[in-house]
């Protein structure tokens, strides 16, 4: 037996969304499921569409199914960061120098102080 997929009530849409989702896919944003379900709320508003939508997990999922979008990683190799960039900015931003402190006044906090700008670690993308 043949399952087919049933075509959404809110096709025009879900096409305007997924064109939405691959321009931004093109500049190297990465798209998380519930970005994907702000930006229909948001198109179903200024489309005027009357028909609800339910962005409900269930929708997500069939949306992603439909357009063959799947959830990536966006770590490794390639994603990297820009050596360059981050020797500028570690130039401009040597607090050291500018305060006249010692490395002994200096606490060493890692990379916990930046997690709360971090990026997530994956994102949905069409294979």
């Amino acid at each position: 037996m043949k399952k087919t997929m049933k075509k959404s009530s809110l096709s025009n849409m879900e096409s305007v969304l997924f064109e939405w989702f691959k321009q931004k896919r093109i500049e190297g944003i990465p798209i998380s499921g519930s970005m994907v379900c702000e930006k229909a709320k948001w198109f179903q508003e200024n489309l005027k569409i009357e028909e609800k939508l339910n962005d409900s997990q269930g929708w997500l999922f069939k949306f992603n199914i439909r357009h063959g979008i799947r959830q990536l990683d966006t770590q490794g190799e390639c994603l990297s960061g820009d050596l360059t960039a981050a020797k500028l900015f570690n130039d401009e931003f040597n607090l050291l120098s500018k305060l006249n402190l010692s490395p002994e006044q200096v606490y060493k906090a890692d990379e916990s102080g930046l997690f709360w700008k971090m990026l997530s670690s994956k994102t949905l993308a069409v294979i």
